[in-house]
């Protein structure tokens, strides 16, 4: 399989892009869009440690404590 060509693609690792692609279609989403969201979200760090210094959002897409019971998770 070749190599998918997905925005921000040269940042990150192979199983990275595998995992995002397969997220992206379980969400319905272009993979493109999620890896841009998650650039602006880290600072273009693609760490999952990122947290902003304004909130208690952290991860590659800065979800806040307490969003999961928020959403009924």
């Amino acid at each position: 399989m070749a190599d998918p060509q997905i925005a921000w693609g040269k940042k990150v690792d192979g199983p990275f892009k595998v995992k995002v692609l397969k997220f992206s279609a379980e969400l319905g989403c272009d993979p493109s869009h999620l890896t841009a969201t998650m650039a602006f979200e880290t600072r273009e760090t693609f760490s999952p440690n990122v947290k902003n210094p304004n909130s208690s959002a952290t991860g590659l897409s800065q979800a806040r404590q307490g969003l999961g019971n928020a959403l009924g998770g």
